[in-house]
């Protein structure tokens, strides 16, 4: 076996530092204090919007009407796959409205999406 270098950078360095400071310090805490209040689940039509599984929303204008819809990526437990469901907004962008859903099906096996960031 031949030996491994192990590269570091400015920023290997800063995670190591985290690391180590929070594996050691008992008194880790944030410098600031929130102050939540739960105000209620968003609607799906007359019910609780519910998406489970490890689920990821994110607010944009799926269908181009110039009005901001919601997608709801999710992971089926553990498993390789899952998937990503479109609520229309039925509303306008200040106060949404949603009625049900349909899944996004972009392909049937493998996908290659060009994202943000590249891809």
């Amino acid at each position: 076996m031949g030996l491994k270098k192990l590269l570091f950078t400015r920023e290997t360095f800063f995670i190591f530092a985290i690391l180590f400071i929070s594996s050691y310090s008992s008194n880790a805490k944030a410098d600031y204090q929130t102050n939540l209040s739960f105000w209620g689940y968003v609607q799906d039509g007359s019910s609780d919007l519910d998406v489970t599984y490890f689920s990821t929303p994110y607010v944009y204008d799926w269908d181009n009407d110039g009005i901001r819809d919601l997608l709801v990526g999710q992971n089926y437990q553990t498993n390789d796959w899952g998937y990503v469901s479109f609520y229309k907004n039925y509303g306008t962008n200040a106060s949404p409205s949603f009625n049900g859903f349909s899944y996004v099906q972009a392909c049937n096996n493998t996908c290659i999406l060009n994202v943000l960031g590249g891809g």
